[in-house]
């Protein structure tokens, strides 16, 4: 007579020998889905506060800068500021890695990520600064992600979906309102005004042509070489941007606003931005754009004396709206952006 064989499930059930192993097998497996879980939540919690620590020095720079083109020409603090970061973050790169060399493949990209995207947002913002209200300037420029994905739609790297077009047309709407200068015209703007958007698209470009650099060398070589990519944009266009070379008669604050703008702005905060651009992305980078034009409304109120007209204001809301909703993907799945390099 023949037995029946016991299902092994019911094996599996009944005997240690079988059970328990499986059971530890499950076990482990899960703890260790548990502990890469943790990394991940520690590697975006770490660079979550890069981006905040970067957008708040930013943030204040926008009144140190305010204070320093006051008293030393524009255009000459913008070229020490790209060959001073430049040459600081190669001398680093080089302490770090015994070479500052980038594939010649490279070269062709970084120089427009320096050149166009540094060099040119730079001259921008430096005069623009120079003319319009530091609370312009920061709110003009958090119109860079929305920049950022035009670009990135035009050359495939990103699709326009419904959602992000509503975004990016809410946050031009506010831009047009921001940079009104109080007339009743609709598009009653300044030049400096003007300057300000252009930095801001070059900075979209910055960030959008960036990226696959960043993800194959080393983080101090690429912001190294696209600062003095910028310099030397900026290097040609000296003999006319450059009104006065002297910095002798400045005062302490337009010496203390040189130095933050140099040290924290262009070093510091431009490696905590970049490192978390390489890790995570433009598009999951960029969310943490608002906190910068928020705090440097506030300093600016606060140190300036300065304020918004009512419109202009419903203008930052509608440019922080539109930024948002462009990124609704991005606050859900905030490791999710570091396969497209814009917003």
């Amino acid at each position: 007579m023949r037995l029946a064989a016991e299902p092994s499930s019911d094996l599996a059930a009944r005997s240690p020998l079988i059970g328990c192993p499986l059971t530890a097998t499950r076990t482990s497996q899960t703890a260790s889905r548990r502990g890469v879980a943790a990394v991940v939540r520690s590697a975006i919690a770490a660079f979550s506060l890069a981006a905040l620590g970067a957008q708040a020095i930013w943030g204040f720079n926008v009144v140190a800068m305010k204070y320093t083109v006051s008293e030393i020409d524009p255009y000459l603090v913008g070229l020490i500021r790209c060959f001073v970061a430049g040459t600081v973050m190669l001398t680093l790169a080089y302490r770090n890695d015994r070479t500052i060399a980038v594939p010649v493949r490279s070269v062709p990209r970084l120089l427009l990520m320096g050149g166009v995207g540094m060099g040119v947002s730079t001259i921008c913002w430096q005069l623009g600064l120079s003319i319009a209200p530091a609370t312009k300037a920061s709110l003009i420029t958090t119109s860079s992600p929305v920049f950022a994905l035009a670009m990135a739609v035009a050359i495939g790297q990103e699709r326009l979906i419904a959602r992000r077009l509503v975004g990016m047309l809410i946050a031009l709407c506010g831009v047009v309102l921001v940079i009104r200068s109080g007339g009743s015209a609709l598009l009653d703007v300044s030049v400096g005004d003007l300057l300000l958007v252009g930095s801001a698209i070059s900075w979209a470009a910055y960030n959008v042509v960036g990226v696959p650099l960043l993800r194959t060398i080393t983080l101090l070589r690429v912001i190294g070489w696209a600062s003095l990519a910028a310099g030397a944009v900026m290097a040609i266009g000296a003999p006319w941007g450059v009104r006065d070379w002297s910095i002798a008669d400045a005062t302490t604050l337009g010496y203390l606003g040189l130095i933050y703008t140099v040290g924290l702005g262009s070093i510091v905060a431009q490696a905590l931005w970049s490192r978390t651009v390489r890790a995570i992305g433009a598009s999951g980078t960029m969310v943490y754009s608002y906190l910068s034009p928020i705090l440097g409304v506030s300093f600016a109120a606060l140190l300036l004396g300065e304020s918004l007209a009512p419109v202009q204001a419903f203008g930052a809301a509608l440019v922080l709206a539109g930024v948002t909703i462009n990124n609704l993907q991005s606050f859900r799945q905030p490791a999710g952006g570091h396969s497209k390099p814009s917003s």
